[in-house]
């Protein structure tokens, strides 16, 4: 899966970095941190695109299935437009629905002196 998100490209970057395992499975990628399995986004299901609203009961089972013994579920979807009426199938469910917002910089300079 190609993820087109600056915001989990980045996330995704410094996972592997920490140790972290991802799984491109296609549709969608599975990120599993086994040295810290508390830790909900390192610990997660990102897919390709919000689902429609009657798979949402799909992705529970696959986030199950990759993480039986979670005390969580974490689901990312990698888009950078949409709304979180999007994901209605999800809140449906039970779940706490958030949208997240990630600058990003056309450019940068160098700063007048570096803080030591």
């Amino acid at each position: 899966m190609d993820v087109t998100s600056l915001g989990y490209q980045t996330d995704l970057a410094l996972l592997r970095l920490s140790g972290s395992a991802i799984e491109d499975r296609g549709d969608h990628l599975v990120v599993r941190s086994a040295h810290n399995p508390g830790f909900w986004w390192g610990n997660f299901l990102l897919l390709s695109k919000p689902p429609p609203s009657t798979e949402a009961p799909r992705w529970l089972d696959a986030f199950q299935q990759a993480f039986g013994g979670a005390e969580h579920v974490a689901l990312g979807f990698d888009c950078v437009d949409g709304s979180v009426a999007d994901l209605a199938g999800f809140a449906a469910a039970g779940l706490t629905v958030e949208a997240s917002i990630v600058m990003t910089a056309r450019s940068v300079h160098a700063p007048p002196h570096l803080n030591t």
